[in-house]
């Protein structure tokens, strides 16, 4: 982090919640990754696709995690 986010170090807050928007990232990203690898290794096809809506699902996540964390990026180089 730099002078880039300098509020979303200084506030308590607002640095706390740009973590856990890193975690939940980071996390989606994860379990997307794992859910997929199953459906890919999965010969049922209920299964399967019970896999790949899972890994869709976290992909989601990840992404709106994301853009949260480049709303708090956002902030603070605005303040």
């Amino acid at each position: 982090m730099g002078a880039s986010i300098w509020h979303t170090e200084l506030c308590g807050s607002c640095n706390r919640a740009y973590q856990v928007t890193q975690r939940v990232e980071q996390w989606g990203v994860g379990v997307a990754i794992v859910w997929a690898a199953l459906a890919i290794l999965m010969d049922g096809s209920g299964m399967k696709m019970g896999a790949v809506l899972l890994a869709v699902a976290a992909v989601i996540v990840a992404v709106f995690a994301n853009k949260l964390k480049h709303r708090f990026e956002a902030y603070s180089k605005s303040h």
